[in-house]
């Protein structure tokens, strides 16, 4: 009886052969811009010029290129690294740049991870790290003149990336704002550029365990961040810092401001607004 079935339903149903192996996706949007826009243009999508693209590219492409297969062409490494800086820099939803580039929502998923991944591994150890030499004699220099505030490296705060509520630990993601997120510690100098990161830590964890937790902090303490050079400023001898914000620990590499109330002294508000304003 059951063959007698399927027989049957084979009759009605004939095999039919497969027209393609994937949806056909156009992907016309990037490639007007990849051929047509203007550098103004390319840079109000993408938010880096085509020129820092372009480096990127060149040294991650390696990483993320795939090989053509029987049955589909892979994904051109421009193409990835083009839809994921413009997801980083629009914070569109992936359906929105799937449609916008030709892709599927789950190869642009997938593709996320290994551009981001790529970069990191690549890039990371070359651009972000702690100045040396001629370099942190610049930053020292800038933000003496910039801020008026000698024998500074960098500032080092916190901030909150917002999630989707995970399904487990919930609680331990709400930050003091009363939203899930994960916490950014980041290291930043006067130019704006980062220093040192960690990130991952749930968002209702004190700044400073993230700081105590890190390796920033183990440097700091046993072979020191920096090389030990001093200035005299009002009868001390003042090593090399970073400022931090009243969460941190006040430690020999880290700065932090006086506590304030009623009776706090003039002296230390101008010290706290000048090591603010840093």
């Amino acid at each position: 009886m059951v063959i007698l079935m399927s027989l049957v339903t084979l009759i009605l149903n004939p095999p039919r052969d497969r027209m393609y192996w994937m949806k056909l996706h156009g992907d016309d949007w990037f490639q007007t811009a990849d051929n047509h826009f203007t550098q103004e243009q390319w840079y109000e999508n993408f938010r880096v010029t085509k020129d820092t693209f372009t480096i990127i590219l060149n040294e991650i492409e390696a990483e993320i290129s795939k090989q053509d297969t029987a049955m589909r062409k892979a994904v051109p490494a421009r193409k990835k690294l083009a839809m994921i800086v413009y997801y980083l820099a629009s914070t569109a939803e992936y359906r929105t740049i799937a449609n916008l580039f030709g892709v599927s929502r789950a190869f642009l998923c997938k593709c996320f991870k290994d551009v981001c991944c790529a970069i990191i591994k690549t890039l990371q150890k070359r651009f972000i790290y702690i100045p040396t030499n001629d370099e942190l004699e610049s930053v020292l220099e800038s933000y003496k003149e910039k801020w008026g505030f000698p024998m500074c490296a960098g500032a080092i705060d916190g901030t909150h990336i917002p999630i989707i509520a995970p399904k487990e630990n919930q609680i331990d993601y709400v930050n003091g704002k009363g939203y899930h997120s994960v916490n950014m510690q980041a290291v930043v100098d006067c130019n704006y550029l980062f220093r040192d990161i960690v990130i991952g830590w749930p968002g209702s964890v004190h700044d400073a365990r993230i700081l105590s937790n890190s390796k920033l902090y183990k440097k700091g303490n046993d072979t020191g961040l920096f090389p030990d050079t001093r200035e005299r400023i009002g009868g001390q001898d003042v090593p090399i810092i970073i400022l931090g914000d009243p969460a941190y620990p006040l430690l020999p590499w880290l700065l932090k401001p006086y506590p304030e109330n009623i009776n706090t002294p003039q002296s230390q508000r101008v010290f706290n607004y000048r090591l603010s304003r840093a």
